[in-house]
Parts: structure tokens; sequence; C-alpha cells
């Protein structure tokens, strides 16, 4: 998939001499959101729930991410191990990629969550900030947040954000800050997937006999169970 963002240089050998830069591309962040993820939210929230998302706070999870992924020790050096003095990827391996994208979704998640929980009387936002926060509130992060974790988990656990969206979803969900609830709804094609029908479909004229439903799970989230999650993950 094209990429949304890169963190640069790869190498922690080059983070660590030199330092990194972090590039969003915001024209292809903006067609994910609106061809990928608000079309996805309506299949798996309710009405109300899949309003909740906005591009905003999509771009702030994305920023946070990345700022996260600069974050934490490049080297083992803990003397008594065996891999003292390598690169972390080096020492963990083939799970390193997973758990690094997994260490900078949900902490780059908590991380945002903290910047909006201040109180800014004793720490003031800085300078022209209130502008990109006017459409950002922490329950559309946090629907925006559990949206994307069923963007990324599309990419299966071959891949490392896949992998990793698949671990922070089954914590989340094992701690009740995901629920699930199954309900009825009316779709003029639940097959090929129009979502909208589900909500904008009229069906006062229908009989009960005749009405095409189905079986359908929607997802719930608890912001304060998510943030109380998001830090016992990390």
């Amino acid at each position: 998939p094209q990429p949304t963002a890169s963190n640069l240089p790869s190498p922690g050998i080059l983070k660590g001499k030199h330092g990194s830069i972090r590039l969003i591309l915001a024209n292809v962040l903006k067609a994910k959101y609106v061809h990928i993820l608000k079309p996805g939210a309506k299949l798996v929230y309710d009405r109300n729930d899949a309003a909740k998302l906005s591009f905003e706070s999509f771009m702030l999870c994305v920023v946070y991410h990345e700022l996260y992924h600069g974050l934490g020790p490049k080297r083992v050096s803990l003397e008594s191990s065996p891999h003292y003095g390598k690169l972390i990827n080096a020492a963990m391996g083939p799970i390193h990629s997973p758990l690094e994208e997994a260490k900078a979704n949900i902490g780059g998640f908590w991380g945002l969550l903290r910047m909006l929980r201040r109180d800014p009387a004793t720490l003031p936002f800085p300078d022209g900030i209130e502008d990109v926060l006017a459409d950002v509130s922490i329950g559309s992060v946090c629907h925006t947040f559990v949206a994307s974790l069923f963007r990324s988990m599309r990419f299966g656990l071959h891949e490392a954000h896949g992998r990793a969206a698949m671990l922070q979803f089954h914590f989340l969900l094992a701690r009740g800050a995901i629920t699930t609830a199954i309900s009825r709804s009316v779709s003029l094609d639940s097959i090929a997937g129009v979502a909208d029908a589900e909500y904008d479909s009229d069906d006062s004229g229908l009989s009960e006999d005749w009405k095409p439903t189905y079986a359908r799970t929607s997802f719930k989230v608890h912001p304060d169970k998510l943030y109380n999650s998001a830090y016992a993950l990390l």
C-alpha cells in the first residue's frame, strides 16, 4: 500500500548518529481517510459513532505514530544480555517490525490523548495549535484510532502493520475498551457493502416479512478504558 508517512533514515545506527526526520504525505493521508477510513467506519460502527471520525484526528494519530517511532533505545544496554551492544532490531529479529509498529501506534495514541487531557491553565497549548484542534476531541481521536486499526488489519498477519493492529485490537477487546453488539440492520445490498444504505434507506412502506435484514456486529469504543488500556499496553 502507498505509505502515508516516512521516518528516515531507517537504519538505527544512522538515526543514533544523525537523528531522523518525519515526512507526512497529506494528500495521500486525506485520500485514505475519505476513501478507506470513513467508509470502513460505517461497517464497524453504528451511525452515531461513525460520525465521530475526523480527518484532523486521523492526521494527528499518524503524526504521533511517527514521533513515537523515534523514541526508545537504539541498542541493547543490558550488560548481562547475550545481545549487549547490538542494535535493537538485530537483537529482536523477525518480531521487531510488528512490535515496533505496535509501540509507535499505541504509544503515539496515548501521547496524543495525554496532550488533549492536559490542563491549558498549567500547561498552555503552543501558539496556533487551537485551529488544528478545532475538530479534535478525545472521542473523535478514540473512534478514529480504532477505525484505523481495522484499516491496518486488512494487511494480514504476514505484514508488520497488520500484525501490530491485530495485537492492539485483541488486547483492547479483552480489556473491555472495545465491545461488540449484534443488531439487525436493513441493507439494500449487503454483499456489495453499500454501507450508506444501512443508514439512509427508507423502509417504512415495507412489510416485516419482506424487509431484507441480516445480523450485523457493531463495535463500541469506550474512551476512558481505551486510555487506561493504552497505558497498560505500554
